[in-house]
């Protein structure tokens, strides 16, 4: 049996520098079980890593006659996915065509009901349910048996119970990394990733790793694979980063360390069997603003330790500056644990590259909007990417169930609701109205996310008093940079707050000098660090 498995594109042009070249770990983790199946041969596919588009990798589909052909998709890469599911159904009606991630799992009826050329969605985590569905088609065996999966057969729409957890995380192999190899080959900036742990013990409601994670099942738990098992994978792909020092390891568990002696346990392991292997991998991971109490000289030590074996940066979901809109997310933190966490880290040598902002929201008030764009100016994040950020009604999270939300346009619709203040729609707008008409925001956080990672990755390996004075030139460029989108922000708002009216007409020559403004700093910044780009 041939099987394709493949990542599509982000359909979304100012999207596609967000996404970068990450492989995809979903696809790579179940890749590597297919391997091991015997009579099965399996293909991966990523659209941005080969730089194919969707008619492309159609015929390729076709012409090496795979039979089954499964796609991870999210909110970005849906409508390339069913571009390329059409092209193939068109031509060989007999490719089973299977669609999963977090996306497809909570709205698996509404694709089958949609999509007649998509046989089957799989839930949740996908290694085990997509080898036992493999054997069932292979074998040709009724599909009731094969927990975790939503199908069609004979006109009729059949969702299965959910599959249980794995609960041995350590008897899955490690992931393909065919994708890696060749975007490598082929001078792809390839981002290289990790799992070690699923599900997350905050039920955040703007995320729904603590359900996906768990498959429903001990929503709020996490499984974790022994440190053991983490570090013989990492010295496994040790060889791609002793070979390339612009590159950093993304441990993509959802918190990679709490406050709980269950993961500070596994954590001390953790480092214990880093420092004895002796190899030094710089890697990042995301974690709270609670994570850490840096009034304890044994967290301390701790981030000391994590420091020393690797620990470069972090990904730090601070979603608002407002206390009221914190609660609202559920996060369980305040904008003071934020603020003291990104200024103990740093000062520490660890910062993150982007930390993850939600500035709009439905039911958000202007002031709770100036409260954010102020909070992110005082730790460096005042990007324009960030304050123009919204919430996305994500299928499966808990904030949508509160919303007054609108029939989705299509299955990718994520935005499907309007803002209760006509203010707060007008900055909004606005803010819009520049990412979609210049693109100045996507390049403003590509840059600066790609130069704190290769500064990052300058101290790492060089560790002089040199790469920190540049460290500190950088955040004054990045602080200059800012400075114009908070300028810019606040006066929109104090207008709002003035009663005047506000938009994209009225305001077209404050709009086209801010982003000229923001444009000469940023070509100012590029040339003046190009040596890390």
């Amino acid at each position: 049996m041939k099987i394709a498995l493949v990542n599509a594109q982000t359909i979304n042009n100012k999207m596609r520098e967000m996404y970068g070249y990450h492989e995809n770990l979903g696809l790579g983790l179940i890749h590597a079980c297919i391997e091991k199946e015997e009579g099965c041969n399996v293909v991966s596919y990523d659209l941005r890593i080969q730089r194919l588009n969707e008619y492309e990798m159609a015929e390729i589909i076709l012409k090496e006659k795979f039979n089954v052909v499964a796609f991870s998709v999210n909110y970005a890469t849906m409508e390339s996915a069913v571009l390329i599911a059409q092209l193939i159904k068109f031509h060989r009606s007999d490719v089973y065509i299977v669609f999963g991630g977090e996306h497809a799992t909570y709205l698996d009826i509404e694709i089958l009901e949609r999509y007649s050329f998509v046989n089957a969605v799989v839930r949740g985590e996908g290694e085990q349910t997509f080898i036992d569905l493999i054997k069932c088609l292979k074998n040709d065996k009724n599909l009731k048996s094969v927990a975790g999966i939503t199908y069609s057969e004979d006109g009729k729409i059949i969702q299965n119970e959910n599959r249980i957890p794995i609960s041995n995380l350590d008897s899955v192999p490690f992931a393909s990394k065919q994708l890696v190899k060749l975007a490598l080959k082929n001078n792809v900036p390839i981002e290289i990733g990790i799992l070690a742990q699923r599900g997350c013990p905050f039920t955040c409601s703007f995320c729904n790793a603590y359900k996906f994670f768990s498959n429903e099942y001990g929503i709020g738990q996490t499984r974790t694979r022994t440190p053991e098992n983490v570090v013989l994978e990492m010295k496994q792909l040790y060889p791609y980063f002793r070979d390339n020092h612009k590159m950093i390891l993304h441990f993509y568990d959802a918190t990679f360390v709490t406050k709980s002696k269950k993961s500070r346990e596994w954590i001390e392991k953790f480092i214990d069997l880093l420092e004895k292997s002796e190899i030094r991998i710089p890697f990042d991971a995301f974690i709270r603003a609670d994570s850490f109490d840096f009034d304890k000289q044994e967290d301390i030590d701790l981030i000391e330790r994590l420091k020393g074996v690797g620990f470069i940066g972090t990904y730090l979901g601070l979603e608002a500056g407002d206390d009221e809109v914190l609660e609202l997310y559920n996060k369980k933190v305040h904008t003071n644990d934020s603020h003291y966490t990104i200024e103990k880290l740093y000062n520490m040598g660890i910062e993150g590259s982007t930390n993850g902002v939600i500035c709009f929201h439905q039911a958000v008030s202007l002031k709770e909007v100036k409260n954010t764009v102020s909070f992110l100016k005082s730790i460096g994040f005042c990007s324009l990417w960030n304050v123009s950020s919204r919430a996305e009604t994500l299928p499966g999270i808990n904030l949508s169930k509160d919303m007054q939300l609108k029939e989705r346009r299509n299955l990718w619709d994520v935005q499907n609701y309007s803002f209760y203040s006509k203010e707060v729609e007008e900055i909004y707008d606005i803010t819009l109205f520049i990412k979609e008409n210049f693109f100045v925001a996507q390049y403003e956080d590509y840059l600066i996310r790609k130069l704190r990672e290769q500064v990052k990755l300058e101290i790492f390996y060089k560790n002089t008093q040199e790469s920190y004075e540049i460290r500190e030139k950088l955040e004054k460029s990045i602080h200059t940079l800012q400075n114009l989108t908070y300028c810019f922000m606040i006066d929109l708002i104090e207008k709002l707050e003035n009663g005047e009216q506000i938009n994209s007409n009225i305001y077209k020559d404050e709009i086209i000098k801010y982003v000229n403004d923001l444009f000469m700093e940023l070509s100012n910044i590029a040339n003046q660090f190009a040596e890390f780009l």
